[in-house]
């Protein structure tokens, strides 16, 4: 197990928690067997006053849809057959930590997957 926001572009793991967290642990497992999700980029939003949840929510989730399906693109993949996800910053990380990181994450809705969307 191992903390979410410890994870690099390319990690590929199991489903997180029903809640998941910035200090959430999950299962990260070899990308060539079978696995739920594929971290596959990494970002920062603008420094500004905080913006509200659903503001990050909306940036977060239309940037990692493009760069996300970019990368997917790039390494050969059908776009239309992933989709994406995002952990974005708290309130709290935001002001106290000055947190501007997404992690944007790959799965596909069909279920499970085997291989590396990167390659």
């Amino acid at each position: 197990i191992q903390p979410i926001q410890d994870l690099t572009v390319g990690s590929c793991f199991q489903d997180l928690p029903e809640e998941p967290g910035p200090h959430s642990g999950v299962e990260v497992v070899d990308c060539a067997g079978s696995h739920d999700n594929q971290l596959v980029a990494v970002f920062e939003l603008a420094d500004r006053e905080w913006p509200g949840d659903l503001v990050i929510a909306d940036e977060a989730q239309r940037r990692c849809r493009e760069i996300g399906g970019n990368v997917v693109e790039r390494a050969g993949a059908d776009r239309a057959t992933w989709d994406f996800w995002v952990l974005v910053p708290t309130r709290q990380g935001w002001v106290l930590n000055d947190d501007r990181v997404v992690q944007c994450m790959a799965y596909d809705p069909a279920g499970p997957v085997e291989g590396d969307v990167l390659i």
